[in-house]
């Protein structure tokens, strides 16, 4: 949220922080959904998950952090957005 709003001007604080609220809870609802497939598709004879499928699920989750840090460092920051528009203008 902090971020928002040091990015946004602040007649568009609030739609920026609605919009970023309705993207986070579509993101957890996916991100759970396809969690649960990954733990449910590897089950054992009583129907209870196996260690692969917790294996599995950990893997996802850590490989989707490592994206979002890419992500994260590759966008720039607030700081290097002005001194772009400093030199631009």
């Amino acid at each position: 949220s902090n971020a928002i709003v040091e990015s946004v001007p602040a007649t568009q604080t609030g739609e920026a922080i609605s919009a970023n609220t309705v993207l986070r809870t579509i993101g957890s609802s996916i991100g759970t959904a396809v969690i649960a497939a990954l733990i449910s598709s590897n089950v054992a004879a009583q129907g209870a998950p196996t260690d692969h499928a917790f294996t599995v699920g950990f893997w996802a989750c850590a490989g989707v952090g490592v994206v979002a840090l890419v992500a994260a460092l590759v966008v720039p920051s607030r700081r290097q957005r002005r001194r772009d528009a400093e030199a631009a203008g």
